[in-house]
C-alpha cells in the first residue's frame, strides 16, 4: 500500500524534444519519458550515453539503443537533421525501431526543403508519406514566412517542438526557432502542440541572451509558457528543453548557450510547478504541460 501511495505521488514529467535526459531526473520523485532526437558526434554519445559511440545510420543507432536501453524510461525518437533520411521509404522501418517524430527542416536547405523556396517535390512526397504513416511533422526552424504553405499541404499531427515567441524578445528580433505572436495565433487553429525551450538562444528576452543569468533565464521560460498557454491554450503546450550539452555546442558554434541549472534535476521542476501555480495555472493545467499532453500525442500511457 504504501509502495502504491509513493507512485501516485511522483511527478510526471514527458519532454516534447530532448537530446539528453539527465541522470539526476532518473530519481524516486519523478516519472520521465522524452522524445530524444539520436546523435552522432561521438563526443556527444560519450555524455549522452555513456559510450564513444559514431553512428552511421539511424538503423545503428537504434541496433544499439535497444541492446544497451541507457535510459531507464519510456523513449520515442524523433529525426532533426532530415538529411540523415536516406530515402522516404525509409520511414516504414524506422517508424516500426520507435521513430515517430519528423522535423523538416533544420538551418540549412536540404533536399526536402528549401529555405528560399520551401517545399520541393521530394519533399511532398516526404510529407504525404508522414500522413500516411500516421507519423508527426516537425515544424520547427521552418522560416516563419514559409510555414503557412507546409501546414496547408499537411493534414496530419503537427508540433513546433522546441521553439518561442519572439514578441516576448526586448529587441523583437527572431532568433532561432522563434515566431510572433500573431503567426502563433494564427496557426493555433490547425491544432499545433507548442514545446517551449529553455535555452538563452532561443527564449530569452534580453537583447543580448549571451549575458543573461541562469535565474533570470528560468523566469523567461516561465513567461513564454505563460504567453503560449493564453494564445493557443494549455492543450496544445509542452516542455521542449532541447539540447543540454551547452559547453559541448558553444564551442562548436563560438556562442555562449546557457540552460537553466535548476531544471537539470528534481527540485528545478518543483520551483518550475510552484512558479506557474502562482500564474493562473491550475494544477490539471501544469499536469497537461508536464506531461500529459506529451504523452497523449506519443501514446505513452
Amino acid at each position: 500500500m504504501k509502495h502504491e501511495e509513493s507512485q501516485k505521488t511522483r511527478q510526471k514529467l514527458s519532454f516534447l524534444h530532448n537530446h539528453y535526459i539527465p541522470r539526476k531526473l532518473f530519481c524516486d520523485d519523478l516519472d520521465v519519458s522524452s522524445v530524444i532526437v539520436p546523435e552522432f558526434y561521438p563526443d556527444l554519445n560519450n555524455t549522452y550515453i555513456g559510450n564513444m559511440c559514431y553512428f552511421d545510420s539511424l538503423e545503428n543507432y537504434f541496433d544499439y539503443m535497444e541492446t544497451k536501453q541507457p535510459y531507464p524510461c519510456k523513449i520515442t525518437y524523433s529525426i532533426e537533421n532530415i538529411n540523415i533520411l536516406k530515402n522516404i521509404s525509409q520511414l516504414n522501418h524506422l517508424m516500426r525501431r520507435g521513430l515517430r517524430i519528423v522535423q523538416l527542416y533544420h538551418t540549412k536547405s536540404n533536399r526536402f526543403f528549401s529555405c528560399n523556396e520551401g517545399l520541393t517535390n521530394e519533399g511532398l512526397a516526404l510529407l504525404k508519406k508522414i500522413e500516411e504513416l500516421d507519423m508527426i511533422l516537425d515544424l520547427s526552424h521552418i522560416p516563419e514566412k514559409l510555414l503557412r504553405p507546409v501546414i496547408n499541404y499537411f493534414s496530419g499531427r503537427m508540433i513546433i517542438s522546441h521553439c518561442a515567441c519572439s514578441d516576448l524578445y526586448i529587441d523583437k528580433i527572431p532568433r532561432a526557432n522563434s515566431l510572433s505572436m500573431k503567426t502563433i495565433e494564427s496557426i493555433s487553429k490547425y491544432g499545433i502542440i507548442f514545446g517551449v525551450a529553455f535555452l538563452n538562444d532561443i527564449v530569452s528576452a534580453q537583447a543580448a541572451p549571451c549575458n543573461i543569468n541562469t535565474e533570470e533565464l528560468f523566469l523567461n521560460i516561465v513567461e513564454q509558457i505563460k504567453m503560449f498557454a493564453s494564445v493557443v491554450g494549455i492543450d496544445h503546450v509542452a516542455l521542449g528543453p532541447d539540447y543540454l550539452d551547452t559547453l559541448y555546442f558553444s564551442q562548436r558554434w563560438n556562442v555562449k548557450l546557457l540552460f537553466p541549472e535548476i531544471l537539470l534535476n528534481e527540485e528545478g521542476f518543483k520551483c518550475l510547478y510552484k512558479e506557474l501555480s502562482t500564474r493562473s495555472l491550475d494544477s490539471t493545467d501544469i499536469d497537461k504541460l508536464f506531461y500529459l499532453n506529451t504523452e497523449s500525442l506519443l501514446g505513452f500511457f
